[in-house]
Parts: structure tokens; C-alpha cells; sequence
């Protein structure tokens, strides 16, 4: 059994041509990274034909090709690129050369399929988020026991779907030993195009991650299970364009599961164990997709500047604080009653019709409740701060989206909009681990005694430790 490990970006010559050319084999060189998949071709992908009437055209065209086969000698492995597409000129040049890219590549084997029912995403918390047994224990005397047995450690279904999390031993051994744990999830249902198993399967599973450990996830290795041109159906590992951090040593285990990581839910928590939570998970990802969405976009863009990081963050829990508290400041016939008691006397003042119309639309239009309300909805509702602290808080970072969204507002100094937002962060965090049905006394005590949040309570506060302290009731 040979090592498998996490694929990292690498290029390599090879030999590649079209399924219905086979005999027609064209060297260049094949680059996958982090930024997309990238063929260079030493000679035309298609064989240039001269017309009946010698006439050549030698404008530039776009070429487009759904598959092409390769075979990487290096790796001594083939490799299935799908949706290539480039600029050639066409003709019969000596010295041809053609760049190409490609929406993925499988390496592995040739497949023409374009669907899945089965996959294996790794992601690099994944093992120690699991906390799977260690492979070797030692027996009597010296002896030394390894585990490589394949086991599910946790099971659940959703919809079609069924979703594992598994962990394995792979590597070699004989005279030499060489193993190592893996710890992935997999996804087996109906079919799904392959162009889809990113947003459909992967992401959901990314984004729940990053809800439970509070940490930027890496997805390390997607494996589709597809039918091959020779031999049975097999895994093929996928590459293709994903924007995601740099990748970073990976996390022991006691980082993620010891009591001051920022993780709040674990998948072998008895009080919502990991067949009942992934379900939840799923549905109140679609139910709220936009506070999801605004919530994890500064995990996977790390780079991004922190006033957006910010903007993000206090978008999820503006949305989240919409779907859960409502919206509107009045009732729609008391707002309309509001507006009346502003237009009549105007009316009657012999204020001119435009100015009038100008007015009713505009207040018409206002029936929305302050960002400093809603998020003082959000704040009191977590439990987490006293009601002096939830009405410092809620000004204080509406105050800092206006000057994130508006030019000229005036400006909350960089390190206090950081902290405020690392604590924003904690309360949407656990208002959805409550949502999914974690005991919301459990989720008050593990984010008001982890020391990260009070950190960021306290100098969100103004440096205020004292005041940082978590509600007594917590």
C-alpha cells in the first residue's frame, strides 16, 4: 500500500491528446496550482488540415475541448482535463505552441464522466477536530499494535445524502514502516455534476467546520469516485481552481479540542452528537445562507483588508438579526399612520406637490429599524453581556460599519473595529450553534470563559477588563 498524501501544486511533462484522436500523442507540460490548471502543448491539440482551396486563415480563435487525455511519466500516472480552453492560431506550423486551461483536472485515470455519486474531501483540521484513536498501542512486552482498519466514526443522512467521518491508516508496511492517520469525510447519494460537487457537498461541510473550530479550514484533497476508461470504478483525485488561505502546519489536537481553543461544537459531543447536528446543520445553512456566507467569506479570504473583514462579519449578524428579529420598526399601518401625521400638515402648510411626493417616498420607504437596534437584539439575546454592555456595544459597532461602508463617516481606529469584530464573531458563531440544537447555557459558558473572548470583549470595551467580565448569569 503506498503513502497517500494531501496533493500539493506541482507541474510535470507528459504526453496528452484528444479521446478521439488517441494515436496522436502531443508532449508539454501539465501545472497544476493553486490558481487553476494549466496545459502547455509543444505542437497544435487538434491536427492542423490543410483546405481544398490552400487558403489559411492566421487570425487568432478561441479552441474549446470538453476532455483531453494525458499520461504524466514522472508520476506514472494518466490524468482526465476537463473543459480546456484556449487561443490558437491555426496552421501548419513547425513550431507550434499552445497554452490551455483547463475547470479540472482527475488524476488517476481517463473518465468521461461528468457526474459523481461519491466523494472524499480532506480538510486540514479535519483529524484533529475528529480526535480519532492513535494507530499504534503498545501490547505485551514490546510489542507494538497498529490499527489499519478503516473506520466510520461518525454516520448521518440528509436528503439523498449520506455523509461519513472517517478515519483510515495509509502507507506501507514490511521491513519498514511507514503510516499515518487520514481523517476524511465522505459524501455518497444521487449523482451530482461534477462542477457542482464544490457548492453542493464540499462547501456546506467547509462552512460548518468553520463554524465549530473558529479557525480558517483548508480543503487538501478532493477524491471523486467516477468509471475509468480500463479497470473498475475507481477515486480520482480533482484539481481545480479554489481560493483559499495559505496553507500553514496543521493544528495538533489539543489547539482544537482542549477547553481554551476557539472551538465550540465537537462531533463526538454527546449533547448534540454529530448524526443529529450535520442534518441541522444543512438546513439552517439554506435558511440563512446569507449570515453563512458573510460569516465564513474572511476564513477562506484571509487577505482581504480588515475593514472588509469587518464589513463581512457585521453583515452575518445584520442578516442574522433580520431573519430572527424582524426587520421593521412599526407595523405597516402604524408606519403609514407615522408618515400621514408628517404629510398632512405639510399639505395643509401648502408645501409644493414635488416636495410632497419626494417626502412620501422617501419616508414611505423607512419603516427599517436602526443597525445599532438589530444588533442589540443580537447581543442581548446571546446572553453573553450585561444590559450596560449590550448598550455600549450595539452604537459601537454600527458606528464602525457606517465608517467601513460610508466614505467620510467618521472612522473607528483599526484595532478597536478588530476587536469588535472578533467579538461579533463569537456572538453569531454561537447563535448558530444554539440553532442547531446545542443546550444555549453550554454555548454561554464555552465562549463568556474562553479566554479569546474576553480578550476581545475587554478591548472592544476600551481597554475596559473589569467591564469585560461575562454576564453573572452566565
Amino acid at each position: 500500500m503506498t503513502l497517500e498524501r494531501p496533493v500539493k501544486p506541482f507541474e510535470t511533462s507528459g504526453t496528452f491528446w484528444l479521446p478521439a484522436a488517441p494515436a496522436r500523442r502531443i508532449p508539454g507540460r501539465l501545472d497544476v496550482g493553486r490558481d487553476g490548471v494549466t496545459l502547455t502543448l509543444y505542437d497544435s491539440l487538434r491536427e492542423f488540415v490543410m483546405p481544398e482551396n490552400q487558403s489559411v486563415s492566421v487570425d487568432p480563435e478561441r479552441l474549446t475541448e470538453a476532455l483531453v487525455f494525458g499520461h504524466l511519466p514522472d508520476r506514472n500516472e494518466d490524468v482526465t482535463l476537463r473543459q480546456v480552453e484556449g487561443i490558437v492560431i491555426p496552421g501548419p506550423s513547425q513550431t507550434q505552441t499552445e497554452i490551455f486551461e483547463a475547470s479540472s483536472a482527475l488524476l488517476g485515470g481517463h473518465s468521461t464522466a461528468d457526474v459523481t455519486s461519491r466523494l472524499r474531501v480532506d480538510f486540514d483540521v479535519l483529524r484533529s477536530w475528529a480526535g480519532p484513536s492513535p494507530i499504534a498501542s503498545r501490547g505485551a512486552g514490546q510489542t507494538v499494535i497498529a490499527d489499519v482498519e478503516e473506520a466510520v466514526l461518525h454516520e448521518t443522512t440528509y436528503d439523498d445524502r449520506t455523509i461519513r467521518l472517517v478515519a483510515r491508516a495509509e502507507g506501507e508496511w514490511g521491513d519498514d514502516i511507514h503510516l499515518e492517520r487520514r481523517t476524511f469525510i465522505e459524501v455518497e447519494g444521487n449523482d451530482v455534476p461534477l462542477t457542482e460537487v464544490f457548492s453542493s457537498w464540499i462547501r456546506p461541510i467547509h462552512d460548518l467546520l468553520i463554524l465549530c473550530v473558529g479557525r480558517r479550514v483548508l480543503v487538501t484533497e478532493v477524491r471523486v469516485e467516477a468509471d475509468v476508461e480500463f479497470g473498475p470504478r475507481k477515486f480520482l483525485t480533482m484539481h481545480t481552481q479554489v481560493i483559499q488561505p495559505e496553507p500553514s502546519a496543521e493544528l495538533s489536537t489539543p489547539r482544537v479540542r482542549e477547553d481554551t481553543a476557539p472551538t465550540l461544537l465537537l462531533p463526538d459531543d454527546q449533547r448534540l452528537p454529530f448524526r443529529d447536528f450535520v442534518p441541522a446543520w444543512l438546513t439552517l445553512r439554506a435558511d440563512l445562507l446569507d449570515t453563512v456566507v458573510q460569516l465564513c467569506a474572511p476564513y477562506y479570504a484571509s487577505f482581504i483588508y480588515s475593514e472588509h473583514r469587518y464589513g463581512s462579519t457585521f453583515q452575518a449578524a445584520e442578516a442574522l438579526a433580520r431573519a430572527r428579529f424582524g426587520s421593521r420598526e412599526l407595523a405597516k399601518a402604524d408606519h403609514k399612520a407615522r408618515v400621514e401625521s408628517v404629510l398632512v400638515p405639510a399639505r395643509d402648510a401648502g408645501v409644493e406637490q414635488g416636495v410632497l411626493d419626494w417626502a412620501e417616498r422617501v419616508l414611505a420607504s423607512r419603516n427599517d429599524r436602526p443597525l445599532r437596534d438589530l444588533i442589540g437584539d443580537l447581543l442581548r439575546d446571546s446572553g453573553l453581556f450585561t444590559p450596560e454592555q449590550c448598550e455600549e456595544l450595539g452604537p459601537r459597532m454600527a458606528s464602525a460599519r457606517a465608517g467601513v461602508s460610508h466614505g467620510g463617516a467618521n472612522v473607528t481606529p483599526t484595532m478597536t473595529r478588530y476587536w469588535l469584530g472578533q467579538t461579533l464573531q463569537w456572538v453569531v458563531r454561537g447563535y448558530l450553534v444554539r440553532e442547531l440544537g446545542f443546550p444555549p447555557e453550554v454555548v454561554k459558558r464555552r465562549i463568556a470563559r474562553n479566554p479569546a473572548f474576553r480578550r476581545a470583549l475587554g478591548e472592544a470595551l476600551g481597554g475596559q477588563l473589569d467591564a469585560a467580565r461575562p454576564n453573572s448569569d452566565v
